[in-house]
This record gives C-alpha cells, sequence and structure tokens, in this order.
C-alpha cells in the first residue's frame, strides 16, 4: 500500500465532486439562459422529482404556456444535463415570492388610493396559532372561536349585520357581499 500527497488525493476529490454535480443545480444555472430573461421572473424551479423538473409559476397562463412550450424548454436543458429530464410540470401552487407579495400589494394600494377596503388591520388580529384539535367537533369549536375573536371588535353592516372592515362600510357603507347584491 502506497501512500499519495494530500494535494494528489485533493485533486481527485474535487473532480469527482464537479462530475457529480446535482442536475437540480445544473438546471438551476443554466434556467434563465434556456428560457429567456422574459420568463425567467415569471418562474421558480423548485426539485427534479423521478427525472420531472417541477417549476413554480407566477400565474396559471404562464404555466399554461410554458406547458405548451416545455418539449422545447427539455430539449434546451437537457443539453447540459448529465442524465436527461423525462418532463417538466408547471404549476401555481408553490409560488410564493415576498418581492411579488410586495408589488401586488403596492399596485392594489394605488388602486384603491391606499389599503384595500376589506383588509383587517393585523394588530387587531389574533397572532397566537391555536392549538390542534383531535376531532371534528372540537376543531369546528375551536373555529368558532377565533372567528368570533377576530370580528368581535368590527362595526356590523347595517343590512345585514354581519361583522365587516371598516373600510367597507366607510368606501360602500355597506359589506362587500350586500354592496355586491346592489350592483
Amino acid at each position: 500500500m502506497s501512500f499519495k500527497p494530500i494535494d494528489q488525493i485533493l485533486g481527485i476529490v474535487l473532480q469527482q465532486s464537479s462530475l457529480q454535480q446535482q442536475p437540480f443545480q445544473i438546471a438551476l444555472q443554466h434556467w434563465a439562459q434556456v428560457v429567456g430573461s422574459a420568463v425567467t421572473p415569471h418562474t421558480q424551479l423548485l426539485s427534479i422529482q423521478r427525472d420531472v423538473l417541477q417549476v413554480a409559476t407566477s400565474s396559471a397562463a404562464w404555466a399554461q404556456n410554458l406547458t405548451f412550450e416545455r418539449s422545447r424548454i427539455l430539449a434546451k436543458l437537457n443539453i447540459y444535463l448529465p442524465s436527461p429530464l423525462t418532463d417538466i410540470r408547471f404549476s401555481t401552487a408553490q409560488w410564493q415570492r415576498p418581492d411579488t407579495i410586495a408589488k401586488n400589494r403596492a399596485i392594489a394600494e394605488n388602486f384603491f388610493g391606499g389599503v384595500h377596503p376589506s383588509v383587517v388591520e393585523p394588530t387587531s388580529l389574533n397572532k397566537t396559532k391555536p392549538p390542534k384539535s383531535k376531532d371534528a367537533q372540537a376543531a369546528f369549536s375551536q373555529w368558532v372561536k377565533t372567528t368570533q375573536e377576530r370580528t368581535h371588535n368590527l362595526p356590523l353592516c347595517p343590512q345585514c349585520q354581519a361583522p365587516t372592515p371598516p373600510g367597507e362600510l366607510k368606501r360602500w357603507q355597506v359589506c362587500c357581499m350586500c354592496a355586491v347584491k346592489e350592483f
């Protein structure tokens, strides 16, 4: 048995690790190049499961359009991968981008001239999570209690007597459900 210098061993280990780079990491590196700069902000790679790439999209329209293009995207992406992917699944299910949420809130605030009328300030909501219930009756009772706590201090709609966010009363003089019925 012969001993090898540490430099030679480290060189072999680094070479093997670069060859065994994970397919998901490779897909992440090349995604923007494959789909283009217009599509990239509306997509988020989630995982590769059983040779299928899971991608979150910002809307159902993006998911549908990209589904139509998936064979083209797959062909381009598989060039970079050591073992080819068999499919790509696009879905809005796990799309959670804080910058997108903030943008949408800013758009809504500009559209409504401030905070949307149906928004109840978070300071008035109970922030503690209720314990999980073991049976359906206990879960329902907990839901009723939580709902009552959240709506306890809200003013009532003059037409239906339902607890209503103050912004809705200020804007429409009734709750949103009664406002819809009037239109």
